[in-house]
């Protein structure tokens, strides 16, 4: 692994949460980076002025991008973590690929949902919808839609949405209600096409 990885991984453990944010957030620009696959050149210019160079030129391996996403989930599921890191990790994981983090995420929302409160949620349903419709360089829809007929993350969705109906004056819950909507109608839209 890249030492550069390796300091950001020590960094998202530390207590400091100045730091630890920080982290955090050099690790999702590193993986979206990597995820859209952009020449240097485009990577330069979007992102010169959000992450540091060398950050910028880590080209990542599968097996690289798999580990990140390995201890981001291991983060996440970690009972003694930071919560207030909880919502950063969950949006994090959904910038690698589809072929490296649909899985894992999924069984977070599985295993782990039940204790994320509604940013968490909104977090994990972002990240979701990302690599289920914005990875044109991962997994392929029919790929995608075997993995949801395994997993079916709708129960999930279908009570987000649900908790935003029902608590309308929350800060969360028009952004869970149009977030979770989205993924309902774009769920069955992949299901079907990939069915016929």
């Amino acid at each position: 692994m890249n030492y550069l990885i390796n300091e950001l991984f020590a960094n998202i453990k530390s207590d400091d949460e100045y730091i630890r944010s920080n982290a955090i957030t050099d690790i999702s620009f590193v993986l979206e980076i990597n995820s859209w696959q952009l020449p240097l050149e485009n990577r330069m210019s979007r992102y010169n002025h959000l992450v540091k160079e060398e950050l910028i030129n880590i080209n990542l391996t599968e097996s690289e991008e798999a580990e990140i996403v390995e201890f981001l989930q291991r983060e996440i599921t970690d009972s003694n973590k930071s919560t207030s890191s909880l919502s950063s990790l969950l949006f994090t994981i959904g910038k690698a690929s589809s072929k490296i983090a649909l899985l894992p995420l999924l069984d977070i929302i599985q295993n782990y949902s039940s204790e994320f409160n509604a940013n968490e949620s909104y977090q994990a349903l972002v990240s979701l919808e990302r690599l289920l419709f914005w990875d044109s360089h991962g997994l392929s829809n029919e790929e995608k839609s075997n993995i949801i007929y395994k997993t079916n993350p709708t129960s999930f969705i279908e009570s987000k949405l649900v908790w935003s109906l029902n608590n309308p004056h929350s800060p969360h819950s028009s952004v869970l209600q149009y977030t979770s909507e989205g993924l309902l109608d774009g769920l069955s839209r992949l299901l079907k096409k990939t069915d016929e």
